[in-house]
């Protein structure tokens, strides 16, 4: 399937979330979770006064609290309920026009009766919030044909929370701010909707956003000579992703920067045997040419890290801008490309397990400059 990556709040296939575009919301600086008003004391910050009016968590599962009560998981039976709550935490500035729910929740039925629907799903949605102390009327509510989840001030998601410390992480090379965004990611999105199309995307999303940042943490680590904590963030990467050849790929090497060619080769026979168990295929040149350097004795220690491998397909950047550039080459970069760091690896973590990904969004949000950075990094 191709991966798509997103620059607005379109719905599109394996996206990815752009620095800043995330919207704001009067979320905890420390993206602690207020469902608690002692949210992670020992960690040298300041612990919450109260907690949230409204804190939502939808990383690992689906879990609501109001004032800090959590709504019973037996509460949300009603799946169409349940499914409001959590289309509104997740849409931009937490609120949709009423079509767009209705043609995610119902696409089959005729409009009258899918806005019946849409009614007594949202009244039984109100009712499951204000059974455990939400003042009647004070989420859920409506601006003509938009429903809004809540006023931002009150409300607290872990998916901002997330995606916040993910950009402040990707800001600085501190290997604490990566540890403190990972944090926040117990688990991939809403886990018991899998098969629901409109969570699908952003799942893909928010999974790569974390699997990414894992292999940026190790790399971290790796940089300030401290291999054990390197290996430990690979071991995590790989436990999440199995088939990641560039992850065991890392573990091989730090195995044998720390002088354990032993363990160096158990991870390549456990990499070779799952690719062949699971893909019927091998490891690539580069890893089977990284495990002999060992064997022989011929792996330099301060070699540096393999880059991640490159996909099979060519990649083509089309334009219909006239260009003076010899054709097959480059166009010239448009300037210098803000997060460029993480928009890059995240997508060539994307180009690895597709064949295609397609930029999409609207004119002006900086789609060509992205695949040109892109581009120019693997060239």
């Amino acid at each position: 399937m191709p991966g798509h990556y997103r620059e607005s709040g379109a719905a599109v296939m394996a996206c990815l979330t752009l620095p800043g575009r995330e919207p704001t919301l009067a979320a905890p600086a420390t993206g602690r979770d207020p469902a608690s008003s002692n949210a992670c004391p020992g960690r040298g910050e300041a612990t919450l006064d109260a907690p949230a009016p409204l804190a939502i968590h939808l990383l690992g599962g689906f879990r609501v609290a109001v004032q800090g009560r959590v709504v019973p998981a037996d509460a949300w039976r009603q799946r169409r309920a349940a499914a409001i709550v959590k289309l509104l935490a997740l849409a931009p500035a937490h609120r949709l026009h009423r079509d767009q729910l209705l043609e995610t929740l119902w696409p089959e039925l005729d409009p009258e009766a899918a806005a019946n629907n849409l009614r007594v799903a949202i009244h039984r949605a109100r009712r499951r919030l204000e059974a455990e102390g939400a003042p009647d009327s004070s989420f859920l509510l409506r601006d003509g044909d938009v429903l809004i989840l809540a006023p931002a001030d009150v409300v607290w998601i872990d998916v901002t929370a997330f995606t916040g410390a993910l950009g402040r992480a990707w800001m600085t090379e501190e290997p604490a701010a990566s540890r403190e965004a990972l944090d926040l990611y117990p688990g991939d999105l809403l886990l018991e909707d899998l098969y629901e199309d409109w969570a699908a995307d952003r799942r893909a999303e928010l999974r790569t956003s974390y699997l990414t940042l894992l292999s940026r943490l190790a790399q971290l680590h790796e940089q300030r000579g401290e291999l054990d904590r390197a290996l430990a963030a690979m071991q995590r990467l790989t436990a999440a992703e199995p088939l990641d050849e560039a992850a065991h790929a890392m573990q091989i090497r730090l195995f044998a920067r720390t002088g354990d060619s032993r363990q160096a080769e158990l991870q390549y026979e456990r990499l070779a045997a799952l690719l062949d168990r699971e893909l019927g295929a091998e490891p690539e040149p580069a890893t089977r040419e990284l495990i002999i350097a060992i064997r022989e004795g011929r792996f330099a220690p301060d070699a540096p890290p393999l880059a991640s491998h490159p996909p099979r397909q060519p990649i083509e950047v089309r334009s219909d801008a006239p260009s003076s550039a010899p054709p097959g080459s480059l166009p010239a970069p448009l300037g210098e490309l803000i997060g460029r760091a993480r928009a890059v690896a995240e997508l060539r973590r994307l180009l690895a397990n597709h064949r295609l990904v397609t930029l999409t969004g609207p004119a002006g949000v900086g789609k060509t400059r992205r695949a040109l950075a892109l581009a120019n990094a693997i060239a």
